[in-house]
């Protein structure tokens, strides 16, 4: 998903169209990965080596931000 969001602002940018929003949402989603590899400790998983089976969708950056702000609730884990 976040390599999903440079090519969004990359083509957005090269229309001249601004994307703010898209903008936040790509910060958040690079932070929530780097949270995620720093947890996952040495066998994390480059961003670069990140493919489709691995790779969590927009809701894992949605949990993320609700831990953070300590509102998440219990979930069971994504189905692959």
């Amino acid at each position: 998903m976040h390599k999903d969001y440079g090519l969004i602002l990359n083509e957005a940018a090269a229309l001249h169209v601004p994307m703010p929003m898209t903008a936040i949402a790509a910060q958040m989603s690079a932070a929530e990965l780097v949270s995620r590899e720093q947890g996952a400790g040495a066998g994390a998983v480059a961003e670069d080596e990140v493919d489709e089976e691995h790779e969590e969708d927009v809701t894992a950056t949605i949990r993320w931000m609700e831990e953070l702000a300590g509102t998440g609730e219990q979930r069971p884990p994504m189905a692959p």
